[in-house]
């Protein structure tokens, strides 16, 4: 991901700001900033998507008297 979607994601999950801060710490119009901030995510989404998608998830064999379920 480019810095100019990469900084507005960062400031928003890791530094917890809003659009409007965001927009005026990157010097931007807010809708400038909320637009690369949607774009950013949606990048982040389809990455994230595209590795959980080459992973299987992994099985655990039960655990000693629990076969039987929650009763055992």
């Amino acid at each position: 991901m480019n810095l100019e979607h990469r900084l507005p994601l960062s400031l928003f999950y890791f530094e917890r700001l809003d659009c409007q801060e965001i927009a005026r710490i990157l010097e931007l119009p807010d809708a400038t900033a909320l637009s690369r901030l949607g774009t950013a995510k949606t990048i982040f989404r389809q990455r994230l998507e595209e590795q959980c998608s080459d992973h299987k998830p992994a099985t655990f064999p039960p655990s000693k008297g629990t076969e039987g379920g929650p009763n055992g």
